[in-house]
């Protein structure tokens, strides 16, 4: 991704004609007129232009309230080789859009920014920050009205499930607990050491679309001229879930209320197992929900 944004801040190049974008992930559509999908991944997608440099990015957040997605707009943005800071105060424009102004550097580049903030309130999608990248001295005019353009065309489209995981999942959790162990000891049994492990992933699914995650892992060590030892770790985390079925895959969306958003891959085996993005669970009725 890094390397992309970099490419398509500095550069102009050739890319195929795609108007209507659905993104992977994003439950929208939208016009996006001469800007097309560069690179799509769940939760976020990109868009480059033929002629124009510096791209646009179309980020999901998981904001409820007008208030809470200015707070995120005015903290700013780090990612790796980037950094964006406030230039003014967010502008709340109407009931559902904040908007902003950015600088900052890329790669060591001065660059500026602008964007747009939508709140959707959807259950299976809270909203948009739809971003412009330039470099400071660029002229943005094309870009701010691209994104003008984009907002108000979007469409959001309500996730599938013709496999009913909805009904599969709701009042149940799924766990995943793991143990390992393991032990050496000198050939003439005057050393040992033995190390064990144990942790527990747990995901409940309540009917009203809210879950909650709760991990823990302890480890324990002890041997010859060791002290005993145990370390413990535990959090929790809350959310709202929703199935979207996305190239005919069922997948879980997870939107957490710290503003992570998830998509696991959900499948079920005749084993009766289910798998999560690959990690194998176990299904019971869940103790968390009411």
């Amino acid at each position: 991704m890094e390397r992309i944004f970099i490419f398509l801040l500095f550069s102009i190049v050739i890319f195929q004609t795609n108007a209507q974008i659905n993104p992977n992930g994003i439950p929208i559509k939208f016009n996006a007129g001469d800007w097309k999908l560069v690179s799509d991944d769940f939760g976020m997608c990109m868009l480059g232009h033929d002629v124009i440099a510096g791209p646009i990015l179309i980020i999901e957040h998981v904001n409820s309230d007008i208030e809470a997605l200015k707070k995120q707009l005015e903290s700013g943005y780090e990612e790796e080789g980037m950094q964006l800071f406030p230039s003014n105060s967010a502008k709340v424009e109407g009931n559902n859009n904040v908007s902003i102004n950015y600088s900052g550097n890329a790669q060591g580049s001065s660059i500026k920014a602008k964007a747009i903030g939508i709140l959707s309130n959807k259950s299976y999608c809270k909203g948009l920050v739809i971003l412009i990248l330039t470099e400071t001295s660029a002229d943005d005019t094309k870009q701010k009205d691209a994104i003008k353009k984009i907002a108000q065309s979007i469409e959001y489209i309500k996730p599938t499930d013709p496999q009913n995981w909805k009904s599969k999942l709701n009042g149940q959790k799924l766990v995943d607990r793991e143990s390992h162990s393991s032990s050496d000891s000198s050939p003439d049994g005057s050393f040992y050491v033995s190390v064990s492990k144990n942790s527990s992933s747990i995901y409940s699914f309540c009917s009203d679309g809210t879950f909650r995650y709760d991990y823990s892992s302890s480890s324990s060590s002890s041997g010859s001229g060791l002290d005993s030892n145990m370390d413990k770790d535990s959090y929790s985390e809350q959310g709202q879930w929703v199935i979207a079925t996305i190239n005919n895959t069922p997948m879980v969306k997870f939107m957490y209320t710290s503003g992570l958003i998830e998509y696991h891959e959900i499948s079920r085996h005749e084993s009766g197992h289910y798998y999560l993005n690959g990690s194998q669970y176990t299904k019971g009725p869940s103790d968390y929900c009411k």
